[in-house]
């Protein structure tokens, strides 16, 4: 569940943490664990499905159409307005106009409000991280992070330096054969295609971490997951469970 705390004016993750350290008034504001900060060019795109301006409110995305504006939840009804094509009018306008969101500052009152809960969070991946290296000692693996540059990737390989403070592990972005560029970019490229493919295809071990994994996000991956395949690979998906508030590892049967 997802709090809003009247006093920080910001999202909070753990009431009961919360709460210990600050005694402002704490609703509930949404039943999920999706609460995604809305960025400015994000904010672009709802301004013209809303017909409005979003001037510089922080905007809150908290799923199922669902977002926190001005401390209001308000339902925006974008299928519709995707099933009407009306997107195809604006599309290169906002392809034409992209703004990169360089100030994070706005965004980082829900960093200090959540501290506790984060720290929690970090120890038991770091816990998480140091088990699982002592499992694996004794076998023939060479431990390797494999990372894209993207957010997600990259806070996995931080955590693994944080956990292990040595050079135990082999951080690793790198497939020289292959042309690929230093950056790809959503909106210009097809990261399919032209990243996860070819790259798949010479692999043989494909780790990402996530919040939340089914396996049909991998439908997609098919044509380079075939490869992996012939190079007897495997897949391993680190997620949070839900059930238990934790984090789990589990390897994907390819074969």
């Amino acid at each position: 569940m997802i709090y809003w705390c009247k006093k920080c004016k910001t999202p909070i993750f753990e009431k009961g943490l919360h709460s210990c350290s600050c005694d402002g008034k704490i609703t509930k504001i949404s039943e999920s664990s999706i609460c995604n900060p809305v960025f400015k060019q994000e904010k672009k795109l709802l301004e013209k499905i809303m017909d409005c301006s979003l001037g510089n409110e922080i905007i809150w995305y908290l799923g199922a159409s669902k977002y926190l504006i001005n401390e209001k939840i308000v339902k925006i009804p974008y299928r519709e307005w995707y099933k009407q094509k009306k997107h195809l009018a604006i599309a290169e306008e906002l392809r034409g106009d992209i703004e990169v969101e360089r100030d994070y500052s706005p965004y980082m009152a829900v960093v200090s409000a959540n501290e506790k809960y984060l720290n929690n969070i970090i120890y038991e991946a770091e816990q998480y991280i140091v088990q699982t290296l002592e499992k694996y000692k004794k076998d023939n693996y060479i431990p390797t992070v494999s990372f894209s540059g993207g957010k997600d990737s990259s806070v996995v390989s931080r955590l693994v330096m944080d956990a292990l403070q040595d050079n135990t592990v082999i951080h690793m972005l790198s497939f020289k054969e292959l042309s690929l560029l230093k950056h790809y970019k959503t909106y210009k490229n097809d990261i399919i295609k032209e990243f996860y493919t070819p790259v798949l295809k010479q692999a043989v071990l494909y780790q990402r971490a996530v919040g939340f994994f089914s396996s049909t996000a991998l439908i997609d991956l098919t044509k380079g997951i075939s490869g992996m395949i012939k190079n007897g690979g495997r897949i391993e998906v680190y997620s949070r469970d839900s059930a238990n508030n934790g984090c789990i590892g589990r390897e994907v049967n390819i074969a």
